[in-house]
């Protein structure tokens, strides 16, 4: 699943991001969520306040973003 958000924390400790989110179309409404990052080194290179886009993968409800990136 494709999303856009801008992050609102950081978790480099959990490798974690907490995102205020658009409408993740087919999984989710938009909302202020919390994630797990599959990379820790992609999550090193943001701050707070970036607009990213990221994939997220849902496997039977527990959803963890294995792509994300700064928007250009």
């Amino acid at each position: 699943f494709k999303g856009k958000g801008t992050i609102t924390k950081i978790d480099l400790e959990i490798v974690s991001v907490e995102l205020d989110h658009e409408e993740i179309k087919g999984l989710m409404p938009p909302m202020r969520m919390e994630f797990y990052v599959k990379e820790k080194a992609e999550l090193e290179v943001l701050q707070i306040g970036d607009k990213v886009d990221f994939v997220l993968e849902d496997n039977a409800g527990a959803e963890r973003i294995i792509s994300i990136k700064k928007q250009k």
